[in-house]
């Protein structure tokens, strides 16, 4: 094998060692920022802080990963409004907000134009 095509070898070798390990940190790297519940996201949820139907608490909480950060939120017994308030929650936190216990309740939230509602 002569110096010429050993180096040529050696060359390829290290170019595709070198494109691997390349493309490998690329890839963790998107796959950390998938990860990360605030890059480039758009969302935000709600849930009662005890799920159990049982349990007579209908504290609830809001996480927020959206743009926007004023919330409004009705609690309806029946359709008689108990409670209705608007709490500002900036983006990357949650917030319990504690509501009294109705027997027959219903949360609205809303953020902009989007809409969710819990019911116990």
């Amino acid at each position: 094998m002569t110096l010429e095509k050993y180096l040529t070898q050696k060359i390829v070798v290290i170019t595709i060692t070198a494109s691997i390990i390349v493309t490998m940190l690329f890839l963790a790297w998107i796959e950390d920022q998938q990860r990360d519940y605030s890059f480039n996201k758009n969302w935000w949820a709600v849930s009662f802080v005890d799920p159990h139907p049982t349990i007579k608490n209908n504290d609830f909480t809001i996480e927020n990963y959206a743009h926007k950060s004023l919330f409004h939120y009705t609690v309806l017994d029946d359709e008689k409004k108990i409670v209705e308030e608007k709490i500002t929650i900036e983006k990357g936190t949650s917030k319990t907000i504690k509501v009294p216990y109705q027997e027959s309740s219903r949360i609205i939230i809303k953020l902009g134009t989007q809409e969710k509602t819990l019911h116990r």
